[in-house]
Order: structure tokens, then C-alpha cells, then sequence
């Protein structure tokens, strides 16, 4: 009678382990097909949001831009930590093959999600951005004293 209760636990300790072992191995497959920056992003910023950040990369007739959704914990500073993770996007990749960073922030209550464009930062090295012409400023009329009477 002991052998085959012996041999029924050994099988069921090996099928739990086993299933711990594919469980780690999905997840382990999951962080290596991320980008190393969406790892980042979701150590960095993995309290601050709902379940983990997703990048892809979208083709558009102008550019390539690069796209990263993910749900914010709390509703209230979704385009702020959008435009966070945005800059730190372009911070940390160092040679970009994307034009734009596009971070969507899907809405945990189930509304439509919001769309946060990030603009490249200044880089030293690169052609510098000529600031808008300034106006002339109006001519004002110069204040004349009456003429007596």
C-alpha cells in the first residue's frame, strides 16, 4: 500500500513542479521579446501602473513612430506619467530608429484611452532649432500734452 501512495505523491510533486517551471519560463519568454527600455520602463514606473507597459512600432507614410500603451494606477496623472515615460523613452535609447514616441494611456474605468505625443529632446551634436522670429513690437502713440485754450 505504500509504494503506490509513494510513487502518486512523487508524481504529483513533479507535475507542480513543472508547472512552476512553465510558469517561470512564460514569463522569462515574455521579458525577452520586450525591448530592454520597456523593461526599464516597467521597473521604473511598474508601481505607478496597472499590470506592464507595451511598446510597438508603427509604420506611418511620414515617420516610424514608437508606441507605448499602458494603464495608470491612478486616473487623475495619466498624461503626466505618459509624458514621463515618454522623455525617459528617448533618454534611454541610444540609437533610435523611430522618428516619434506616441504613449497612450488606456483608462482603467473603461473611457477612451488619451494620447500623449512626445517630442525628441535637444541633443547635443544636432543642428540647433532657430526660435520663432520675434515681432516687432506696435508702435504705440506717444502721449502729447492738450494744446492750451
Amino acid at each position: 500500500m505504500r509504494t503506490p501512495l509513494t510513487i502518486l505523491a512523487l508524481g504529483l510533486g513533479a507535475c507542480l513542479a513543472l508547472g512552476l517551471m512553465m510558469q517561470h519560463l512564460l514569463r522569462v519568454s515574455k521579458e525577452r521579446n520586450q525591448p530592454p527600455v520597456v523593461r526599464e520602463i516597467n521597473r521604473v514606473y511598474g508601481a505607478r501602473m496597472d499590470g506592464e507597459a507595451r511598446m510597438r512600432f508603427v509604420r506611418r507614410p511620414d515617420a516610424v513612430v514608437a508606441e507605448i500603451t499602458f494603464t495608470p494606477l491612478v486616473v487623475g496623472g495619466a498624461r503626466d506619467l505618459a509624458r514621463e515615460i515618454g522623455q525617459f523613452v528617448w533618454r534611454n535609447v541610444e540609437d533610435p530608429s523611430f522618428a516619434k514616441v506616441v504613449v497612450v494611456c488606456a483608462d482603467p474605468l473603461g473611457g477612451a484611452p488619451q494620447q500623449v505625443e512626445v517630442h525628441r529632446p535637444y541633443q547635443p551634436g544636432a543642428p540647433p532649432r532657430r526660435p520663432p522670429p520675434k515681432l516687432a513690437p506696435e508702435p504705440r502713440p506717444i502721449d502729447r500734452p492738450a494744446a492750451p485754450r
